[in-house]
């Protein structure tokens, strides 16, 4: 298993909400469709959030908790370039583009 990054904004963002109490595990856990058990994972950095799994959890938040809107929009531009990019929609350039030089 690849390692899962220390600063996970996914993992981040499920904190930041639990902790200001704007919503509980189980109650985010049902709205995202996986177990808390699962979740705990995900916070805890045990597991990588699927990006669909992260686009989700930002709309939720973006939705539910509008005060953490601008970090769900964050996260959920994010997991959708990282899917851009494992999907090969957009692609990385050996050189930059002429009019960059």
């Amino acid at each position: 298993m690849p390692t899962i990054d220390k600063n996970s904004a996914s993992a981040r963002l499920l904190a930041r909400v639990l902790e200001g109490g704007d919503a509980t595990l189980a109650a985010l856990a049902s709205s995202l469709g996986v177990t808390t058990e699962r979740l705990e994972d995900y916070m805890a950095l045990r597991a990588r959030m699927p990006l669909p799994l992260q686009v989700r959890l930002a709309l939720v938040v973006e939705q539910d908790v509008p005060r953490f809107a601008r970090e769900a929009r964050r996260l959920r531009a994010q997991a959708l370039a990282a899917a851009a990019m494992s999907s090969e929609t957009t692609i990385c350039h050996a050189r930059p583009p002429e009019g960059w030089r």
